[in-house]
């Protein structure tokens, strides 16, 4: 498995030491910076700050295919800065959820998941190996068929992959979006979610993750217990 992190910043940025010792640094995608909009939404009080980062997205799509180790492997994964991923719940949800029967052929399939909304969130986004290269090859014919500089990228992805014939699966569980939910900050004690989001701070994340790690370890059960009483203490 291989990863990379990807920042519009000219140079790249330190993200710390591995364990062997290694710097690990971001990927520059230098350019135009994205748009800012006001759009109103489903559940929405008043009209929201839009990102329309499809420009930003499209370079980073564009050097994982350049740099070619993103179509050595059966899925490509693509999550937001402020989504916390675990690995290892997603794995097993593509793996019961994946269509394993059906080869991954052209045009290739991808993951949706928000059911109200019928869509794929852009904090994380699954596509298969043929998804990713009909993607990244065509996606010149959805430039010239939609707005596309105006769209957030996860808006862009989605509608370019259908309109090049990509097949979607539903894997509702696989995100816990306030966006889509409308249910308020994410709840990470839930066990059977593979990314959280929006998480904005990282003692957010740090919490987030450590919540993640504790029903994987004892169980949803036994984690939710511990929350309880978290909560019944901080309140007192």
């Amino acid at each position: 498995n291989h990863y990379a992190v990807y920042s519009d910043a000219p140079e790249a940025i330190s993200l710390g030491l591995n364990a062997d010792g290694t710097e690990e640094k971001t990927i520059p995608i230098p350019g135009p910076p994205a748009l800012k909009g006001l759009q109103s939404c489903l559940g929405c009080h008043s009209p929201k700050t839009y990102i329309m980062n499809a420009n930003v997205l499209m370079r980073a799509w564009d050097k994982a295919a350049k740099d070619g180790i993103a179509g050595q492997h059966s899925w490509i994964v693509k999550v937001d800065a402020d989504s916390m991923l675990s690995a290892p719940r997603l794995i097993k949800q593509i793996k019961e959820h994946g269509k394993f029967d059906v080869p991954d052929l052209w045009p290739g399939r991808l993951f949706k998941n928000c059911g109200i909304l019928d869509s794929m969130q852009g904090p994380v986004e699954v596509l298969s190996r043929q998804a990713f290269y009909n993607f990244v090859a065509n996606k010149y014919k959805c430039y010239q068929s939609m707005d596309w500089t105006h769209m957030g990228e996860d808006v862009f992805v989605l509608h370019c992959l259908k309109q090049l014939g990509v097949w979607s699966v539903h894997i509702d569980t696989m995100l816990h979006d306030a966006y889509c939910s409308y249910s308020g900050l994410p709840n990470c004690w839930e066990p059977n979610v593979a990314v959280f989001h929006p998480l904005k701070d990282l003692p957010g994340q740090g919490d987030c993750w450590w919540k993640m790690g504790e029903v994987d370890k004892k169980g949803p059960e036994a984690a939710a217990i511990d929350s309880a009483a978290a909560a019944k203490e901080a309140a007192a």
